[in-house]
């Protein structure tokens, strides 16, 4: 492994000025946003050495264009509504600059988008309230409120929690602006909801509330906070609950299940509904028959053997609810109602049940992978990974110590979406020695991911700048693999393979991965893609690395790039997705 393994010393002799903890730095808009006029957005950052104060600049094309704030507390969030006069571009950025010096300051790394609210685009519904950060009680009555804009006649109003659907406050109303709701006392305390108003017309005319607002149980309704199912109130005569069990199971199409639940007051000849509903980006589809399953209407016996289509797709974004028939409404909905969310999937994805968790450092795996979806693992679908470019028998030789983690398939052509990793040599920045740029859809999953090497220089002009080209490669299929940023973010695993700030000697069998992201990587794809890890998490362990907005979509609609890019004077530097 000596051969062609020497370290290139020169990516990692210097500690990055714009990534160490003491250093103002812009997370967002920090490139490929796009914001509208008349909207608010937080503005966002790393509050660093930056004093007590910061001031904030609207750049255009790199040029003073707006004052966003002469002065704001350095508490890393600014929240700001974009005036109407601020033109259509796509050149902006944000600069945020200490008070107290002005040699600390950060720009975003890109540019984002901002665009005019007009009466005739599909942006000009807005809701207005709630808008974030209100506390409202359950059993009062209260008035959402929206801008008309250009959505028709009537609208459709969801509450949304933690951005998926979760109870529909009308499926039909007159867009006049406002809509008084009266909450329900089934609805559980939390602080994690928004409102999304759409046009019943128009599906593209929506808007959800741009911050969460928070829902309490006033504890005097018999309402549960607790359990995902409903439940009776307390001395009811009917209930019927669906059992929590059902939930601490991974859902295998093609496979047969037990579907249980009990009621109460009802007959065994009552008449059971049964519904799967799915919830992708936020909107609800209710699947009936055979595809989903699940019977229409039942004889009350408690049980039923539940056989899943097997080409349902997998998610955790499921919910079986049951109805109870024969009785009139209205009446307390807790008593005919109740449902649990389900995971469905060939190898499990989202929240695992506790027992299918494997044994390992979720920390070192929330530091160095899933802090960039929210707690969520990001991996390829697959543990063997395709790779094509690797030519070199050094190359390959160098890239196989990631095994036994990974597996690798080297091939000839380009791998196909979803499989596996390129590497090149292309012209790069002068002061670039790789870069890595990967794609992964929002349920955690690869989609393509390019190793690059700089192709601007001689064989010896780059090993005299960056050291061993099969080094930087195999450092580049580490970040390919899913390592999101460098093993220096666990202090006690520098001096290896991956740290991006100190360095390797130039002796290359001194230069291994640390043993420590060896393990994170194993323990990443003994995983599925998409798991969510917070429940292994203790509190304080979420907050400081989750400093991103990309969200899980177990239907992976949407798709986040970025790259992370090694330079010659041993900066790091990355620039996130959107």
């Amino acid at each position: 492994m000596k051969r062609g393994l020497i370290l290139w010393t020169g990516l990692f002799l210097l500690s990055s000025s714009a990534w160490s903890a003491g250093t103002l730095k812009v997370t967002t808009p920090n490139g490929g946003q796009k914001w509208t006029t008349g909207k608010s957005y937080a503005i966002k950052w790393s509050k660093g050495s930056a004093g007590a104060t910061v001031k904030i600049q609207l750049l255009k094309s790199n040029k003073h264009y707006k004052w966003v704030s002469k002065k704001t507390k350095n508490d890393g969030k600014h929240t700001w509504k974009i005036p109407s006069t601020v033109a259509n571009s796509s050149a902006y950025k944000i600069k945020i600059t200490s008070i107290k010096s002005k040699k600390v300051f950060d720009t975003s790394n890109k540019t984002f988008k901002i665009t005019k609210t007009s009466g005739g685009d599909g942006s000009s519904l807005t809701v207005t309230s709630l808008n974030g950060g209100q506390k409202w009680t359950t059993g009062k009555t209260y008035q959402i409120k929206w801008s008309k804009g250009n959505a028709g006649a009537k609208v459709k109003i969801q509450l949304l929690k933690n951005g998926n659907a979760y109870k529909w406050i009308t499926k039909s109303t007159k867009n006049d602006g406002k809509h008084t709701w009266k909450i329900p006392t089934t609805v559980a305390t939390a602080s994690t909801y928004k409102i999304k108003i759409t046009s019943t017309s128009k599906k593209t005319v929506t808007d959800s509330s741009n911050s969460t607002f928070t829902i309490t149980n006033n504890g005097n309704n018999g309402g549960s906070t607790k359990s995902k199912g409903a439940k009776a109130k307390a001395g009811g005569k009917y209930s019927v609950e669906l059992f929590k069990s059902l939930e601490n199971v991974i859902y295998k199409p093609g496979k047969k299940y037990n579907i249980r639940w009990k009621t109460k007051g009802y007959r065994k000849s009552a008449t059971a509904q049964f519904v799967l509903q799915r919830t992708t980006s936020g909107v609800i589809k209710s699947l009936k028959g055979s595809e989903s399953g699940l019977p229409g209407n039942l004889v009350n016996t408690g049980s039923y053997r539940w056989k899943i289509p097997s080409n349902l797709p997998e998610g955790a974004n499921y919910t079986i609810v049951i109805f109870m028939k024969g009785r009139g409404t209205p009446h307390p909905i807790e008593e005919w109602s109740s449902w649990v969310d389900i995971v469905i999937g060939k190898a499990g994805a989202g929240t695992l049940p506790p027992g299918r968790y494997p044994k390992g450092n979720y920390v070192h795996l929330q530091k160095l992978n899933a802090f960039k979806l929210a707690r969520h693992t990001i991996r390829w679908k697959s543990k063997t990974i395709y790779v094509s470019g690797a030519n070199k028998p050094s190359w390959r030789k160098a890239i196989n110590i990631w095994k036994p983690a990974v597996k690798f398939k080297y091939v000839k052509k380009k791998p196909a979406v979803g499989k596996g990793i390129h590497i090149v040599r292309m012209k790069l920045d002068a002061s670039t020695c790789g870069q890595a740029f990967y794609s992964y859809k929002a349920n955690g999953q690869f989609l393509t991911c390019k190793a690059a090497t700089n192709s601007r220089w001689s064989a010896s002009k780059y090993k005299k700048l960056c050291g061993s080209e099969a080094g930087v490669v195999t450092h580049e299929v580490g970040h390919c693999i899913g390592l999101m940023t460098h093993s220096n973010a666990i202090a006690s695993a520098d001096y290896g393979l991956m740290d991006g700030v100190a360095g390797c000697s130039w002796a290359w069998p001194n230069c291994k991965i640390h043993p420590k992201v060896k393990n994170m990587v194993s323990l990443l794809y003994r995983l599925p893609p998409g798991t969510n890890i917070k429940s292994k998490l203790k509190k304080g362990q979420t907050s400081k690395q989750d400093k991103t907005d990309k969200k899980l979509d177990a239907a992976g609609d949407q798709i986040y790039y970025g790259s992370i890019e090694l330079r010659t004077n041993g900066d790091v530097k990355l620039l996130n997705g959107w």
